[in-house]
């Protein structure tokens, strides 16, 4: 009796100990009740527009998420409700995006000016170190930094973004010439028109997933986007886009191949990769599949490099969240991504 008293009290021991341990890797998802406040950064043109996420209880480790070319933060509202708890993202319109200050008369846009000014922004919030979150061109600009600055980057997480669109010599005049014709046209243009706000959501609606493929964005995640992504008319008697046109223009210097290649070979970071299944319009561009397994290639030669293969289209993210967070938390919780104290 006294033994079977014994081993009873050694189980029970056992279980609760055992219930200690599994309720305590429970935790950083458990308690991941999320807040958002908006955020402005002051910068030479203007200011840079965002929102800075917290997800649980603070302390936090800071991550600073770049959305995709003509989208906003909005792109993010879906999945970073379902992270860790212990992270505080700082979502930014990129310049000339949502509600972010667009360039000067004139001046052009380039990623590694991206580049820029993402260290603007980690300076002004006063981070020497953060995990950087990318979606598409966002995933491109954070994969560059974490090559310029890899002593500032404490994880890279991107989304449908593999690296920056290659250039090639053969290709480069016929570019430049188009990039001049369209950029004399958008000066011409007068102020764009004023849409009722349902006009401007099928606008959007409608150009995404011309741009990425039929069934890129659903219209509940096409609506994400459009709150940052429009503003009242001077008249206020409609709204417009708050984008810069000149974003549909190609980047003039654009990045070349042997470029990209160096840069992935500086990516020395825990890196995650969660690759959409459907095409997009950078993969269907020229030479880019040939480019894009290049760079894979040198990516699989880094031990932290993780590739996931997601079911969806490019905004899968915030098509269908509970596809990509799954590969997102484990890439977290194995390099310990977020503050667990």
């Amino acid at each position: 009796m006294l033994r079977s008293n014994r081993v009873h009290s050694l189980h029970t021991m056992f279980m609760a100990q055992r219930y200690r341990q599994i309720t305590s890797l429970r935790v950083p998802f458990a308690r991941c009740a999320s807040s958002c406040t908006p955020v402005t950064i002051p910068v030479p043109w203007g200011s840079i527009a965002g929102v800075q996420w917290t997800v649980g209880d603070g302390p936090y480790t800071d991550w600073v998420a770049l959305h995709g070319l003509m989208d906003n933060a909005g792109t993010f509202n879906k999945i970073i409700p379902g992270l860790p708890a212990g992270i505080r993202v700082t979502c930014i319109d990129l310049p000339g995006h949502g509600l972010s200050s667009k360039i000067a008369a004139g001046s052009l846009y380039h990623l590694l000016d991206h580049v820029v000014t993402l260290q603007r922004v980690k300076d002004y919030l006063e981070m020497k170190k953060c995990v950087l979150l990318g979606h598409s061109m966002g995933g491109w600009i954070c994969g560059l930094y974490a090559a310029i600055m890899p002593e500032q980057v404490q994880g890279l997480i991107s989304i449908d973004g593999i690296k920056p669109i290659s250039r090639y010599s053969d290709g480069m005049v016929p570019r430049i010439r188009e990039y001049f014709g369209t950029l004399e046209k958008l000066e011409k243009k007068k102020n764009e028109k004023e849409m009722s706000e349902e006009e401007a959501f099928e606008r959007l609606f409608k150009g995404t997933n011309m741009l990425h493929g039929d069934g890129s964005i659903t219209e509940g995640a096409a609506r994400c986007l459009l709150e940052r992504g429009i503003t009242k008319s001077t008249s206020g008697s409609g709204v417009v886009f708050t984008r810069d046109t000149k974003h549909i223009l190609k980047d003039l210097n654009g990045i070349a191949h042997e470029f990209n290649l160096e840069y992935a070979r500086g990516i020395s970071c825990p890196h995650l990769l969660a690759k959409a299944s459907a095409e997009n319009a950078a993969t269907v561009w020229g030479k880019e599949k040939e480019a894009m397994d290049e760079v894979l290639g040198i990516y699989n030669k880094n031990k932290l490099f993780t590739l996931a293969e997601v079911e969806g289209s490019h905004h899968v993210h915030l098509n269908n969240p509970e596809r990509v967070l799954p590969h997102v938390n484990d890439f977290v919780m194995k390099y310990q991504l977020y503050n667990n104290f």
